[in-house]
């Protein structure tokens, strides 16, 4: 077993019950072998239960139980545990050879007492030619069984087996109870037809049959077994239900004790109001199939929703059960209904990737803590997100019941499913649709700073001409040489102050910049390394700050090279005759307006407006082209917007895929964008829109809302893919009718207070519409056997639709699984069919823990454990835990259960002899 603890109840078992030791006198190569060779032989070929099967006698059983006794004590290299059942293997007058396999508590002389009831002489124990009791096959498999053994007829395949016996003799076996098992060494379909043919079939062993010590390159043979405690008890159980305790292993390499799901070992509650009180109630699980049986009032409910709340799953129950199951998280103190106490305590142990953790929820700080166990040591560990990290499915009847009634909601469980993803694709959706209102804000920005080309133009050509009809004056050569200047010297002042600061900003930057001396007080001169590290951070130190001493040096020349230009500016030629035409417009200027000529004086401010509007005009242009780079990224974000939205629907198709595959009792089909609750929901949010004005979104009297244009139902038996386009294009003819209602178009069928009301809509809602989408719904049709043909299960009765919906929930996933009382509504048909089918396979691979009152889930559902729960003086406590191998668990199953006794009678007819 690979878990890092034990675990009661059932569980897979490595088996061998056919070996034979230096006693029997043919294993010729054993006979100068010691027996702790032999046994250590054994040990290290991986078995866990063994039977020394001996010809005819039980010499070697009890010095091999008291070797072993020796190595368990001392432990010595190659020591493995193992169960040693004693056994024989005899020989009928029938020339078949029976093997009986004994208690683990028996020994030597309990076979020997058996060899003397079969008239074996003791002369001839040991030997196998020629040494058989006078009693016939039948005569055999009575008597070992009235000795208390198990009779298991060897190599029935083979020679001196079973097969091998005429028709008659065979039938004679088949009729009667004494034999429920064989040992074959071929297939099934070898046998002959009246054993193929046999009901109730025997079980089918196989065992190694061997005389030498094992090797690597020739395996003993072996099975595996699911039982509780290796015992004859068990093994009976375990053949009568071979179908799914007994596997006969063909691979090595396979190990079915490996426990490869997360699981819950161990609940703890303490100071409930019914439960825990005194001291910690305490429930140590299975791996497998765990059922919690007991009277009504027991706490069975309360256990599976204080692991609710200490597994953080409280938010799963829907709203309609919310107030009912709402006393499981209230103190006694706050409500008289409540079950809690101030300082109750919850906790469970979660084993994943075989590591084991420890969640706790305290009532007093309400707050969670998780702790990793390794032995018996606890960790603190960081608890991160307790519903992701050990994940657990919890399902009362009441809540299956409602998931039946909406469909829909079996939504947020695939969306769980790893595969899906949906936390890290909800995580992208959030990142596309806040870019792509970022954007949206930006368009919005660059709009309202965009002037109106049109108007610029018509201002730029009135400035040209007033400035066209000042030049005609007669003054033309001066204005004309002013105008010229006035343009150059502003491009020269453009041209300074791009770079004249430049040093400053440079100053500025070395301010911030250089490498400070590194402490190296620590580092020992003595020790070469530290020595090295110390001089190469030193040098390293200095080249910095050498680099960062010549940025400042071209900072200085920049200045210099700015006073040395304003030196150049001045004295230059270009400056004088720059101050030549200005002087001469001034000059100009003065001149007229002392002759009463005014227009002039607009000449100079009417060159400025016009080169403002020219710069406006280059400005609108590069706006322009920023815009049109923001829409080109609105285009391309809302089409990854789309497609995400769309993977969303596709993993949820495949999921189904993947665990609805074939014919099966259900079918589900993701309807895209199909809730039509969620679409008016979210439209209502988004554009703020309440009351009777919501009719136009969807209206019941006569469809003629804007939803109801959408497609919201999908073919029962098959996928129509033709809908998901029509929805898609529906959706996006929605979104263009609300646009232009909201832009103020009169649309008719739609009233004025509903314009009035989206006019108001704000750009930041409309901008929301462009990533709204209808969530998607679920189609889930249940097979009718009578129609032949699947029906909607809406329409189903309350015990169909929990089968659909039980169905899927078994179907689905690797972690452990809680039922409350789940064969509520279901007749016992569908209990076996449904329930117990599914299961028998499902415990293998998840931890189920079900809550029953229905015998046949326990009993035909083959439960690894069964706990049974009994209220004492009102606290709950845990009476006879174990397994169907358990006469006491038995007795306590025909008490409680309804339909106890039948169920046992049904399945264990040959064996119910209480």
């Amino acid at each position: 077993m690979n878990s890092i603890f034990s675990y009661p109840g059932a569980r897979w078992w490595k088996c061998d019950l056919h070996l034979h030791t230096s006693a029997s006198h043919d294993s010729i190569s054993l006979q100068e072998i010691p027996l702790k060779t032999w046994l250590l032989a054994i040990m290290k070929t991986g078995i866990d239960v063994i039977a020394i099967t001996d010809h005819n006698t039980g010499e070697a059983i009890d010095p091999i139980k008291k070797i072993y006794a020796e190595l368990y004590n001392n432990h010595p290299s190659g020591f493995r545990p193992l169960i040693i059942f004693p056994g024989v293997e005899l020989s009928t007058v029938d020339n078949t050879h029976i093997l009986a396999i004994f208690d683990t508590n028996k020994g030597t002389r309990d076979v020997e007492d058996l060899l003397t009831r079969l008239d074996i002489p003791k002369s001839m124990w040991g030997e196998t030619n020629g040494v058989f009791t006078q009693k016939n096959t039948l005569e055999v498999l009575q008597c070992i069984k009235n000795h208390g053994a198990l009779p298991i007829p060897a190599h029935a395949d083979t020679k001196a087996g079973i097969f091998g016996l005429p028709p008659n003799s065979l039938r004679r076996l088949l009729a009667n109870n004494y034999n429920i098992v064989i040992e074959t060494t071929q297939k099934s379909s070898d046998w002959p037809e009246i054993v193929k043919n046999a009901d109730p079939p025997w079980a089918q062993i196989v065992g190694s049959d061997l005389h030498r010590l094992p090797n690597e390159q020739d395996p003993p043979l072996f099975t595996w077994i699911k039982m509780r405690e290796p015992n004859v008890d068990g093994l009976e159980m375990a053949v009568l239900d071979a179908r799914n305790s007994v596997k006969i292993s063909h691979n090595d390499t396979i190990d079915l004790s490996s426990i490869n799901h997360p699981w819950i070992p161990k609940v703890t509650i303490k100071n409930t109001r019914y439960m825990g009180k005194g001291e910690e109630f305490i429930v140590h699980l299975n791996p497998g199939l765990n059922t919690i049986i007991g009277g009504r009032g027991t706490g069975k409910s309360s256990f599976a929703e204080f692991i609710r709340i200490a597994a953080v799953r409280e938010e799963e129950i829907p709203k309609s059960l919310q107030s009912e199951l709402q006393k499981y998280c209230l103190s006694h103190d706050e409500d008289p209904a409540g079950l809690l106490e101030k300082d109750s305590v919850i906790s469970f142990e979660y084993e994943k990737d075989h590591v084991r953790y420890h969640i706790e929820w305290s009532a007093i700080t309400n707050r969670h803590t998780v702790s990793l166990l390794s032995d018996d040591t606890v960790y603190d560990d960081v608890a991160g997100d307790i519903v992701k990290r050990f994940p657990i499915t919890i399902f009362s009847q009441k809540q299956i019941f409602e998931m039946a009634k909406n469909p829909s909601s079996f939504i947020d469980m695939i969306d769980q499913d790893p595969d899906v993803g949906f936390s890290e694709w909800q995580s992208r959706w959030k990142t596309l649709t806040k870019r792509y209102l970022t954007i949206q804000a930006k368009i919005r920005e660059i709009y309202a700073s965009l002037p109106d080309k049109n108007t610029l133009y018509g201002t730029l050509s009135d400035i040209t001409q007033k400035i066209h009809h000042i030049e005609k004056s007669g003054y033309s050569t001066i204005l004309a040489e002013y105008h010229k200047v006035m343009k150059t010297n502003r491009a020269i002042e453009i041209w300074e102050e791009s770079w004249q600061n430049a040093h400053e900003s440079i100053n500025t930057l070395v301010f911030q910049m250089g490498a400070i001396d590194p402490d190296i007080a620590d580092l020992n001169p003595e020790i070469p390394t530290e020595a090295l590290c110390a001089q190469e951070l030193t040098e390293k130190t200095k080249k910095i700050n050498e680099l960062i001493s010549g940025i400042t040096t071209i900072a200085d020349q920049l200045k210099e090279e700015w006073q040395s230009w304003l030196e150049t500016k001045e004295t230059s030629p270009w400056k004088k005759d720059f101050d030549f035409v200005v002087n001469r417009y001034q000059d100009l200027t003065k001149k007229l307006l002392e002759q009463g000529i005014h227009d002039i004086s607009e000449y100079g401010s009417l060159i400025q407006k016009k080169e403002a509007i020219e710069e406006e005009i280059r400005s609108y242009d590069s706006l322009i082209e920023i815009l049109q780079e923001y829409k080109r990224q609105e285009s391309e974000l809302l089409s990854e917007i789309n497609d995400h939205r769309y993977q969303l629907t596709e993993k949820r198709k495949r999921f189904l895929s993947k665990y609805l595959n074939g014919k099966s009792q259900i079918i589900m089909r993701i309807i895209p964008f199909g809730d039509k609750s969620s679409a008016e929901e979210t439209l209502r949010e988004i554009l703020n829109i309440k009351g009777n004005q919501a009719s136009f979104l969807s209206s019941s009297d006569d469809k003629s809302g804007i939803l109801d244009t959408l497609s919201f139902k999908m073919n029962a038996s098959r996928q129509d893919e033709k809908k998901e386009e029509i929805s898609l294009s529906h959706l996006n003819a929605v979104k263009k009718i609300l646009y232009r209602l909201c832009d103020g178009e009169e649309i008719d069928g739609f009233d004025n207070r509903l314009l009035k009301s989206l006019k108001k809509c704000s750009p930041e809602q409309l901008d929301k519409i462009a990533f709204w989408f209808p969530k998607d719904t679920l189609y889930i049709g249940y097979w009718d056997e009578k129609k032949g043909e699947y029906k909607d299960i809406t329409e189903g009765s309350p015990g169909q639709k929990n089968a659909a919906i039980l169905y899927f929930i078994l179907r689905y996933g690797t972690n452990p699984l809680i039922l409350d009382q789940p064969e509520d509504d279901l007749d016992n048909h569908l209990i076996f069919n449904l329930i117990v089918t599914l299961l028998q396979g499902l415990k293998e691979k998840r931890q189920v823990i079900i809550i029953t009152h229905n015998a046949n889930i326990v009993v035909n559902g083959n439960a690894d454990l069964i706990i049974p729960f009994k209220s004492e003086h009102e606290n709950t406590i845990i009476n006879n835990q174990g397994t169907l191998q358990d006469r006491e668990v038995r007795e306590e199953i025909c008490s409680l259960m309804e339909g106890g006794r039948n169920a046992f009678e049904q399945r264990y007819t040959r064996i119910l002899k209480e």
